[in-house]
This record gives C-alpha cells, sequence and structure tokens, in this order.
C-alpha cells in the first residue's frame, strides 16, 4: 500500500513536470513559428485610401512594396519611410490584414493643400524707394506626379520674375526626371566702392537627371545666361554685358534615413560647372563638394556639414565665392567673394517636444486637407567656420571667420520646417547677435 502511494506521487509529479517541460518546449516552436509565418506572409494586394490629388501608380512605385514580394515588418517600415520622403503627405499609415499566408496591405495617406500663393516682400523703413513687392503661386504636386510648378513676380526697385517646372523623375517610369526654368531680374547692388549700380540678369535652362537609387542620381544641365552692368567692375565684356553658355555635371549619394529632417545617414554631392563667355575669349570652372553627416545618440543628433568650392581662370564678379551664401549665422559677411572658400558647420539637436499629429477635420470644405499634421520643436546648438581667398594681382588669404551660437527648428503643417537662428562671431557685441529665419533644416 505504501508502495502504491510513491508509485502514484512519483506518477503525479512526473506528469506535472512532464506537462511543464512540454509547455516550454511548446512555447519555443510558437514563437518560432509566428517569426516564419510573418516572414512568409506574401503580398497579394496594395489598397491605397485618401490620395485625391497624388496618383496611385507613383505611390505604388515609390513605397518599393508590390504583390507577390514577402511581407514583412521591416518591408513595411521601409515602405512607409520612402512615402514620407516625398514630402507630399502630412501623415502616412500602413497596415496589413492576412489570411492563409497571403496579406492585403492598406496604405492611408493624408493630403495636405498643394496650390500655395506666397508673397515677395524686401521693405525698408529708411529706404523706401529701394523697396520691391510681388508674389507667386507655388503648386507642389503638378499633376499628381509630385512635379514642382512656381510662377513668381515683383516690382518696384527690383522688377523681375520666374518660372520653374520640376520633374523630379517621377513622369518616366521613375528612372529619369527633368527641370526647366526661366528668370529676369532687374535690381540694385551695391558695389565695392560703396555706390549702387543697377545689373539686369537673364537666365533659360534645362536639367537632365538620372536615378540611380532611391535617392541617388546624376544631373547633366545645360543654360544660357546673360549679366549685364552699370559698374564696370561686375563684367568682363567691355560693353558691360556678358552672355555666357554654361554646363553642369552633378552627382549625388544619399543615405540619410529622412529627407526633409535627418537624424542619421550621410549625404555627398559633387558638382562640375563649365562657363564659357559668347563675346570673350574667357573660360572658366567652378567645382564644389559637400559632405554631411548626421548621428543619433539618445535624444540628441550631431550634425555635421563641410564644403569645399574651387575655380579654375579668373571669375566675374558675380561667380565668386562668398561665404555669405552659406553662413548666414554669425554675422559673417565676405562681400567680395573669391576664388576658393572651404566651410564646415557643426550642430547638437536635441527634441523639445516629440512629433505629434493634430487633426481639425471639422473645418468646413477643408476638413479632408487639415486631418494628421505634424508638429515638433527642436534646439539646437552650432559652430560655424568659413575660409576664403581671392585674386587680384596677387593671392590674398583672408583669415578664417568663426561663429557660434543657437536657435529652434519646428516641424509645421504645409511648411515642413522652420528654423531660426542666432548667432554670433568673436568681435560681435554680445548684445547685437544676427538672427536668421528661414524654411527647412538648417543643413
Amino acid at each position: 500500500m505504501k508502495h502504491c502511494q510513491i508509485t502514484r506521487e512519483r506518477f503525479a509529479a512526473g506528469a506535472i513536470s512532464y506537462v511543464i517541460i512540454m509547455l516550454l518546449l511548446s512555447a519555443i516552436p510558437l514563437k518560432a513559428q509566428d517569426v516564419d509565418s510573418t516572414d512568409q506572409l506574401v503580398v497579394f494586394a496594395i489598397k491605397i485610401t485618401g490620395n485625391f490629388v497624388t496618383k496611385s501608380s507613383l505611390i505604388l512605385r515609390e513605397m518599393g512594396l508590390k504583390p507577390g514580394d514577402v511581407l514583412s515588418q521591416e518591408a513595411i517600415d521601409r515602405a512607409q519611410l520612402r512615402l514620407e520622403n516625398l514630402g507630399l503627405f502630412n501623415r502616412v499609415l500602413i497596415t496589413s490584414v492576412s489570411d492563409k499566408g497571403r496579406a492585403v496591405v492598406r496604405v492611408e495617406v493624408n493630403e495636405p493643400f498643394y496650390l500655395y500663393f506666397f508673397p515677395l516682400m524686401n521693405y525698408r523703413p529708411n529706404q523706401a524707394d529701394k523697396s520691391y513687392f510681388g508674389g507667386g503661386v507655388y503648386h507642389r504636386n503638378f499633376r499628381g506626379r509630385a512635379e514642382q510648378l512656381v510662377i513668381a513676380g515683383w516690382g518696384g526697385n527690383a522688377r523681375g520674375f520666374y518660372l520653374v517646372h520640376t520633374d523630379p523623375w517621377f513622369t518616366f517610369r521613375g528612372i529619369a526626371g527633368f527641370n526647366w526654368s526661366i528668370y529676369y531680374n532687374d535690381s540694385e547692388l551695391k558695389g565695392p566702392n560703396g555706390n549702387y549700380y543697377r545689373i539686369e540678369e537673364q537666365k533659360l535652362g534645362f536639367h537632365l537627371v538620372n536615378r540611380i537609387a532611391e535617392r541617388d542620381w546624376i544631373s547633366y544641365g545645360f543654360e544660357w545666361e546673360e549679366q549685364a552692368s552699370e559698374g564696370d567692375f561686375y563684367t568682363f565684356a567691355p560693353n558691360q554685358r556678358d552672355r555666357l553658355v554654361v554646363a553642369t555635371f552633378a552627382v549625388q549619394k544619399d543615405r540619410r534615413d529622412y529627407r526633409y529632417y535627418p537624424s542619421d545617414g550621410s549625404l555627398m554631392r559633387f558638382t562640375l560647372q563649365g562657363n564659357g563667355m559668347l563675346n570673350e575669349q574667357h573660360v572658366f570652372f567652378l567645382e564644389d563638394i559637400e559632405f554631411r553627416r548626421y548621428l543619433k545618440y539618445g535624444r540628441f543628433i550631431f550634425a555635421g556639414r563641410f564644403f569645399v568650392e574651387s575655380s579654375q581662370y579668373e571669375l566675374p564678379y558675380y561667380r565668386r565665392f562668398t561665404l555669405t551664401n552659406y553662413l548666414f549665422r554669425g554675422n559673417i559677411e565676405d562681400f567680395y567673394g573669391g576664388w576658393f572658400m572651404l566651410a564646415s558647420s557643426a550642430e547638437i539637436r536635441t527634441n523639445l517636444i516629440p512629433m505629434r499629429y493634430f487633426s481639425m477635420g471639422w473645418v468646413p470644405l477643408a476638413g479632408r486637407y487639415l486631418m494628421n499634421m505634424k508638429f515638433s520643436l527642436e534646439s539646437f546648438v552650432f559652430l560655424d567656420y568659413g575660409y576664403n581667398e581671392y585674386r587680384s594681382n596677387w593671392l590674398t588669404r583672408r583669415p578664417g571667420q568663426w561663429a557660434a551660437g543657437g536657435g529652434l527648428q519646428f516641424q509645421l503643417p504645409y511648411v515642413q520646417t522652420i528654423h531660426l537662428a542666432c548667432g554670433w562671431r568673436a568681435k560681435d557685441n554680445i548684445a547685437q547677435p544676427a538672427i536668421s529665419l528661414g524654411l527647412g533644416v538648417t543643413f
């Protein structure tokens, strides 16, 4: 009896142990099966909603996911990031439902307004006669293919207009694109002697872009240009009117995680420009290399930019390199420009208000354009350095210029990003900083 009782106890303990072991063992294949089943899901169909303007064919091509592909969370995240990088939507959401190894991918996009009217103004209270006013219209998703069309004009002390049409390789099966532009401007320029002179600029250009990867491209450009001025310092031609033919070659390799607000990755761009004067026997070349790098560490983003511009043969006034064109922070002025320039920027960015979305669908008629609008706030501190040299009768080197400061970057609906920067050079008065406001991230 005692023997039987011990056997039953051992049997019960063994049975319990067996059940526990089997449950533990069964948990392993179940978990592996979940991963394997997800990896083996095949995209059966893709359904797109919310694209009232944007062509479905463009979305299907750019998301990089198509029927027959194996579906995974990584593939979904990659497709969502690719669509977000188009800059066409307030928000992109990609989900999937599956049954018997087949998945239906659902793509929901929220489109903003694509047509904008914008003002152009330069008003000087102390010099009202030197002010100008104007405006333009901008369509950022023309024909629903992500083409951009801009028409603008202005009058007053400066008079002019421009027309720009950009097709970022979305029309020709995603392989090639083009852009063309017309530009005219009649304005005033302060010369080296402090006097003001009228200048007149006319440009007509065409560029072909060959897409070699998602955001990598090679560009070939051809432009006709005319520069004229009352000041003899501005042009080469004796009649003070330079006519040029300009050929451009550029290549870009973009490995940033997010095109409009990068936090990781790198970008490299090289440009070569050849200029030939039609009414003068003079040719000159320009080259520039730019490199950007982004590293994310916790809540901080470390961003750096370095670029070099150089030239061969003497440059006319309107082609000289000036630090002011690149380093707007810290009151950097380099009026006369030069033949060689080196500059760099370093920033540390941190998020103050994380990305959030808000909607105003209740607005009559415009509610569907005001859904899932994003907002965030980021602060940054920066350090800029620039170096320039020029040639007159001999090579003149200018001392490098440093600037430091900080600012804020806002991600806002419709305008992507606005940055506000405040900076000083070493010799600047702390009470008189340079303040700049611009669109997009600083770089």
